[in-house]
């Protein structure tokens, strides 16, 4: 009678435990086929960031549609990050124009040493040349080395 009781308690025990993991991982939001944690973020154009907390690296950067991905590696682990996308005001006039934009980390004093791999997933049709079909325009983002050629499409 005994064993049966505690195998009861375990299971109980057990299946509370698996739930919590369920919600904490619903609470993370969705994850990259590379299993990175995706953080969504929308472009704005304006004047570039004075202020910026340090990346520690630009992993990878692609556009699918009328979203950029960048996957990207930066120090902390104790706090949530925040990131912007800025698009300059300024165009270069070139065929097609090149816009430069910044990526702004705010590490909110997150003080931790681990570092930390995410994927941003940022709308990018604000900062398109035109928001028409096939508008083109390459995009100099500070920190990567190649410039991303950014064609609009129409939803």
């Amino acid at each position: 009678m005994k064993i049966i009781t505690i195998l009861s308690a375990a299971l109980l025990l057990f299946s509370c435990a698996s739930k919590k993991n369920a919600e904490n991982e619903s609470k993370k939001g969705n994850k990259a086929e590379n299993g990175l944690d995706i953080i969504k973020v929308k472009a704005t154009t304006g004047q570039f960031a004075k202020a910026s907390d340090p990346i520690s690296s630009i992993d990878t950067v692609f556009i699918d549609g009328n979203t950029m991905y960048i996957d990207l590696t930066y120090g902390g682990g104790c706090k949530d990050h925040e990131f912007q996308l800025i698009g300059s005001l300024a165009i270069a006039k070139s065929y097609p124009p090149i816009r430069g934009i910044q990526l702004v980390h705010k590490a909110n004093e997150d003080n931790c040493r681990a570092l930390v791999r995410k994927r941003l997933e940022v709308n990018i049709e604000e900062i398109a040349y035109q928001q028409e079909e096939g508008s083109e325009i390459y995009l100099s983002l500070e920190g990567w080395k190649e410039r991303i050629k950014y064609t609009y499409q129409s939803k």
